[in-house]
């Protein structure tokens, strides 16, 4: 069973501290997600776990399954069963996306997905050269697929993607956790939630700080009906549970 604990977090990024003193779990079969507005510190957290050189951890610690990974390479965590869905993906001239899922796959011992994700005009494409903003995030989190981790880390699958789409790439993330993976969702708004049926638990990112956790649904609904900053008055500010 695969777990990443997260311990008092913080990263510093261009010599500034970016997030401050963040912990959660992510156990196998849970989807988490991390809310927040722009600039609240969502994606250096995603990358801080990846290990995306630049974000450096100057407190606290990051585990898989036990495991001490804080100082570790990306490549090393990859191989370990951590899996990214990156906000703004590469394009790459010369590399097919449909090749590399396939070489992705090999490497982790996994098959290609076969969950729809409306992507085979794109398989026979150079990566993401040409995508729209929604074939580049249906087509990264294709890769992330293929890899099978057991750890995904999905920052903003749902910005740029119409509803249609959004559906599709719901039943995608589903698809992670019936096989088992842990799943942490970076979103903004929130809409990818409407399509997913299992979700564990909510975190609301202001400031680099965890203002506030608890029941999806509850954050979710609370958030578009009042905005981020009822989080700063939230009755649970920084619980550890």
């Amino acid at each position: 069973m695969a777990a990443l604990e997260v311990s008092e977090l913080t990263v510093e990024v261009a010599s500034r501290i970016v997030v401050r003193d963040v912990s959660f779990k992510v156990q196998s079969g849970e989807l988490h997600v991390l809310l927040g507005p722009n600039g609240s510190g969502k994606t250096t957290i995603i990358n801080a776990i990846m290990g995306v050189p630049g974000y450096r951890v100057v407190k606290g610690s990051i585990k898989l399954d036990g495991v001490d990974i804080t100082g570790r390479p990306v490549d090393e965590r990859a191989r370990l069963g951590i899996g990214v869905m990156f906000q703004r993906p590469p394009s790459i001239k010369g590399v097919k996306l449909g090749e590399l899922a396939t070489r992705i796959a090999q490497i982790h011992g996994s098959k290609l997905p076969s969950v729809d994700l409306n992507i085979s005009s794109l398989l026979s494409r150079d990566l993401n050269v040409g995508f729209s903003g929604g074939e580049a995030k249906r087509s990264e989190l294709y890769l992330l697929l293929s890899q099978r981790p057991k750890i995904a880390l999905l920052d903003e699958p749902d910005s740029g993607v119409d509803v249609e789409n959004l559906a599709l790439i719901g039943k995608a993330i589903s698809s992670l956790l019936e096989a088992g993976a842990g799943v942490l969702i970076v979103t903004h708004l929130g809409y990818i939630m409407r399509h997913i049926p299992t979700k564990t638990k909510a975190y609301v990112l202001i400031d680099g700080r965890i203002a506030c956790r608890g029941d999806p649904e509850t954050v979710l609904n609370d958030i578009l009906e009042m905005g981020f900053d009822w989080c700063r008055e939230c009755e649970t500010p920084l619980a550890n549970s």
